[in-house]
């Protein structure tokens, strides 16, 4: 029943100024949206009218990225709890939207009727978006179109309920780095959501559901998310859920992602409290992640596995969904350090990595004492203890176990990757012939040279490899016993 009048748009070098994004204005709600500031991005007769009507519900309009296609993406931002949502499947061909409706909230009693889109050179022609169709308006919506653009000082406001008041803070970039982002997806009458964003790189997102905010009455039927290259496979992320429904995570997958300091706190009952770690890193490995996507006061946890390519996930703690009555326990690796074993500290407890450690003399290792059923790790002194080094080398384990004792200064100088035995068996021995001119043509400064560089071909070989010089100066001969040699073969 009201009426939202859009004022134009004014640009200058592709700036846009003063930018009104009416998303979601109710009969007697007022918005105020601040403006838009854009650097090298280019929003031409953008109008979101995500809801108009008094009486219909509306979420968040799609997206159009450049070098990023998005396939079979579903935005249900907000449903409402007695409708049923119906959305076509996306075609793509080479970032070109083909039949795109995107219908994110229709009302229980109304019909879409959604025009096709066309494109030419990723450039939308006949936009419509029709976010949000009650039986009683009719919304016409253009799509956004994105290129290298940075977003400052943007306000989302995507659904203002009429009773409360949405206060978003600024949105700071660097280097297409969204840092302070909150995105409000669906703000109830008497509950604050602050939702942050996502950022990827050549990324591919197909079969995306995005189910931000989900009413008390509903069942979330989510997808699997495919992604290319660094990306993020088989996630779900429900970023607000009621406290009657039922979220199921799937895996992660990653590839040769890093992830530092990520905290992504999507929905945080207000009768729990959150404590999330930080983030450590170091060379492509998780430790210590604690990703809590949805907190209520009532659930379960139920934590998947994690699967990695060219990563190694140590101590990683996904925990989607976190009670306060759950605790979650990270195994650590152990093993016996062969310079530890059998040692105690002040107060007689065996020091960590040591243990008690059974040696018995053999006479098959010259009645040293061993132990033939466990092995021992001899680690470096520029290695340090529980690396994944430690584990995944067979180098470093030592069987039988034996302890190994240091010298009077208390220095471990033994290292068996310097030792001669273990550099020749990492290389396979070696036949060479090198045949060197030494014809008149190769007098002075020439013969200087080929000799320079046959001493330096021998430095590359080892005690292991054979080699042969051969001085010729009659290439006519030379060539003559070669035609032989093959013609015996032939």
């Amino acid at each position: 029943m009201c009426t939202v009048s859009v004022p134009q748009y004014e640009y200058f070098n592709a700036v846009l100024i003063n930018n009104v994004d009416v998303n979601s204005v109710n009969s007697i709600c007022t918005v105020s949206v601040p403006q838009y500031e854009y650097f090298n991005a280019v929003l031409i007769n953008n109008v979101d009218v995500n809801s108009v009507n008094s009486m219909c519900t509306v979420s968040v309009p799609q997206y159009e990225y450049f070098n990023a296609v998005l396939i079979n993406n579903v935005d249900v931002n907000s449903v409402n709890s007695m409708c049923t949502v119906s959305v076509p499947q996306y075609e793509y061909i080479n970032a070109v939207l083909i039949n795109n409706v995107d219908v994110n909230s229709v009302n229980s009693i109304c019909t879409v009727s959604v025009p096709q889109y066309e494109y030419f050179n990723a450039v939308l022609i006949n936009n419509v978006d029709v976010n949000s169709v009650n039986s009683m308006c009719t919304v016409s919506v253009p799509q956004y179109e994105y290129i290298n653009a940075v977003l400052i000082n943007n306000v989302d406001v995507n659904s203002v309920n009429s009773m409360c008041t949405v206060s978003v803070p600024q949105y700071e970039y660097f280097n297409a780095v969204l840092i302070n982002n909150v995105d409000v997806n669906s703000v109830n009458s008497m509950c604050t959501v602050s939702v942050p964003q996502y950022e990827y790189f050549n990324a591919v997102l197909i079969n995306n559901v995005d189910v931000n905010s989900v009413n008390s009455m509903c069942t979330v039927s989510v997808p699997q998310y495919e992604y290319l290259n660094a990306v993020l496979i088989n996630n779900v992320d429900v970023n607000s859920v009621n406290s009657m429904c039922t979220v199921s995570v799937l895996q992660y997958e990653y590839f040769n992602a890093v992830l530092i300091n990520n905290v992504d706190v999507n929905s945080v009952n207000s009768m729990c409290t959150v404590s999330v770690p930080q983030y450590e890193y170091f060379n492509a490995v998780l430790i210590n992640n604690v990703d809590v996507n949805s907190v209520n006061s009532m659930c379960t946890v139920s934590v998947p596995q994690y699967e990695y390519f060219n990563a190694v996930l140590i101590n990683n703690v996904d925990v989607n969904s976190v009670n306060s009555m759950c605790t979650v326990s990270v195994p650590q690796y152990e093993y016996f350090n062969a310079v530890l074993i059998n040692e105690v500290d002040e107060e007689g407890n065996n020091v960590e990595l040591g243990g008690e450690f059974v040696l018995e003399p053999n006479e098959h290792f010259n009645n040293l004492s061993v132990n033939l059923s466990l092995s021992v790790v001899q680690v470096p002194t520029n290695m340090y203890n529980k690396g994944r080094d430690n584990i995944l080398s067979v180098s470093l384990l030592m069987v039988p176990g034996v302890k190994w004792h240091p010298d009077e200064h208390g220095v471990i100088a033994f290292d068996c990757r310097n030792r001669k035995w273990y550099i020749q068996a990492a290389t396979s021995p070696k036949d060479v012939v090198i045949l060197v001119d030494v014809s008149g043509s190769m007098k002075g400064l020439r013969l200087t040279i080929a000799r320079q560089t046959v001493s330096s071909i021998l430095d590359t070989l080892g005690d292991d490899d054979f080699f042969n010089i051969i001085a010729v100066s009659l290439i006519e001969l030379i060539c003559v016993c070669v035609c032989v040699c093959w013609s015996g073969v032939v």
